[in-house]
C-alpha cells in the first residue's frame, strides 16, 4: 500500500513539475470534470501580468496599455504608502467594460499600529478611492492585524482578518489573542464602514498536529444550506472549519480514513531533484501551502466546485501562486493544476485573490518590488488583452 502511494505522489510531483515549466507562457480552459478526477478547471490560470507597453511613433502606436499612467507592469494604480498587500476582492461589476471591484487590503506601518483599507476601482486598476476601514487597536490585537477576507452576508460586508502574534517579550504580547477575528459593516454593501466582534473565533475540536501555530489568512465561502467554510492556514498547511453562524466554528477532518485531523491541502511530496528527468523542477510547494483564498461555484450540472488559490512555498526559498479544486462541500483538495503564477522575474508571488468576471478572471497577490512587496495584478487567459481606457 505504501509502494503504491509513494507512485501515486511521484507520478503527481511530475505531472505538477510539467505544469510548472509552463505555467507562465501559456493559459488554458479546462473541460468539465468527470468525476472527481478530472476537475473542471474554468478559468482558474495560468495567469500572465497585466502590462504597460504601447509605444508610438509620431501618430502610430503599437502594443497595448493595459494598465494607467505612472505604473508598471503587473501593478495596478493605487496610493503606495503605506505598504498594502494580502488583497481580498469583492466583485461589483457584471464584467466587459464593467471591471468594478473592491479590495481590503493590509497596510503596516512600522512606527504605528497595523490597519485594514478598503480599495475601490471601476476597472478594477485604477484604486483611487481609499478608505481605512479597521485599526489593530483593541488589546486583544495588540497592534497586529492583516490578511482580510471580505464576504457578503444578508446584505452587508463581513470582514475576518488575521490577528498575528507577539514574540513572548514584546509589550502587549499577555493581553493579545492571537487568531482570527471578524467585523461587520454598518453601512450594508458599501463596506466603508465596521463595527468589530471584539473576540477571536472559537474553532473547536482536537487540533491536528501540522497545526503549530493559530490560525490565520482566512478565506470564507457559504453554501446553500447557509454554513459557512472557514479555511485558514497553520503550520505548513490549510484546514477548514465550519459555522452556522459565521462565529463559532469546528474543525473538518480533510481525511476522515486516516487517524487525527488533517488538513485539506498539504505540502506537495519532497522529492530529490537528481531522481528528476532534464528539464523538470521539483514542485513549488514542497514546504508549505498558505493563504488560501476559495470561491464556490456550481458546475454545469449543478454540483459545487471549490477553486481554492494559494501561496506554495519551496525548499529553494521561493514562492508562488498555485491552484486546487474539489468537488463537493466537504473532502481534500487535488492540487489540480498546480503553478499558475510566479517565475524568475515575478518573485515571491503570495497571498491571492481572485476576481470572476464573465470570459476572464484578475488575480491580486503580493509581489516583490523595489523595496518591499507590493500589490500585483494578472490575468487568464493570458491571450486576452484588456486596453485601459484613461482620463
Amino acid at each position: 500500500m505504501k509502494r503504491a502511494r509513494d507512485l501515486r505522489d511521484l507520478l503527481r510531483v511530475l505531472r505538477l513539475s510539467a505544469l510548472a515549466g509552463v505555467a507562465i507562457s501559456c493559459a488554458t480552459i479546462g473541460p468539465d470534470g468527470r468525476g472527481d478526477v478530472d476537475l473542471p478547471s474554468g478559468i482558474i490560470g495560468p495567469f500572465r501580468p497585466l502590462k504597460r507597453n504601447k509605444t508610438c511613433d509620431g501618430d502610430v502606436c503599437t502594443g497595448v496599455d493595459e494598465l494607467p499612467s505612472g505604473t508598471s507592469s503587473g501593478s495596478p494604480r493605487y496610493p503606495g504608502a503605506p505598504p498594502s498587500r494580502s488583497p481580498s476582492v469583492l466583485v461589483r461589476g457584471a464584467g466587459g467594460d464593467d471591471l468594478h471591484v473592491v479590495l481590503y487590503v493590509a497596510r503596516d506601518l512600522d512606527a504605528d499600529t497595523d490597519r485594514i483599507a478598503r480599495f475601490e476601482a471601476l476597472d478594477a486598476r485604477s484604486f483611487a478611492d481609499v478608505t481605512e476601514v479597521l485599526t489593530g487597536d483593541a488589546p486583544y490585537e495588540a497592534g497586529k492585524i492583516g490578511d482580510p477576507s471580505a464576504i457578503d452576508v444578508e446584505g452587508r460586508v463581513v470582514l475576518y482578518y488575521s490577528i498575528h502574534p507577539l514574540a513572548a517579550a514584546d509589550p502587549g504580547a499577555a493581553a493579545q489573542t492571537p487568531g482570527i477575528a471578524r467585523a461587520h459593516s454598518t453601512d450594508g454593501l458599501a463596506g466603508r464602514t465596521f463595527e468589530k466582534d471584539g473576540l477571536v473565533l472559537g474553532i473547536d475540536g482536537a487540533k491536528g498536529a501540522w497545526e503549530t501555530d493559530p490560525p490565520r489568512a482566512p478565506s470564507l465561502v457559504r453554501d446553500n444550506a447557509g454554513l459557512f467554510h472557514l479555511f485558514y492556514a497553520s503550520g505548513n498547511a490549510i484546514g477548514e472549519a465550519t459555522s452556522t453562524d459565521g462565529l463559532h466554528f469546528t474543525r473538518v477532518d480533510g481525511d476522515p480514513t486516516t487517524p487525527g485531523l488533517d488538513p485539506v491541502l498539504s505540502p506537495s511530496p519532497v522529492v530529490d531533484p537528481a531522481t528528476l528527468p532534464v528539464g523538470v523542477k521539483p514542485p513549488f510547494d514542497d514546504l508549505a501551502v498558505d493563504d488560501p483564498s476559495v470561491v464556490r461555484e456550481p458546475t454545469v450540472d449543478g454540483r459545487p466546485v471549490y477553486r481554492l488559490h494559494y501561496t506554495g512555498r519551496d525548499r529553494r526559498k521561493g514562492s508562488a501562486i498555485g491552484y486546487a479544486g474539489r468537488f463537493g462541500d466537504s473532502s481534500l483538495f487535488d492540487h489540480g493544476a498546480g503553478l499558475v503564477y510566479g517565475s524568475k522575474t515575478i518573485l515571491h508571488t503570495n497571498a491571492p485573490t481572485v476576481a470572476r468576471f464573465p470570459g476572464l478572471s484578475l488575480l491580486f497577490c503580493n509581489v516583490d518590488g523595489d523595496n518591499a512587496q507590493q500589490l500585483a495584478i494578472a490575468v487568464a487567459p493570458a491571450a486576452l488583452k484588456l486596453p485601459i481606457k484613461e482620463d
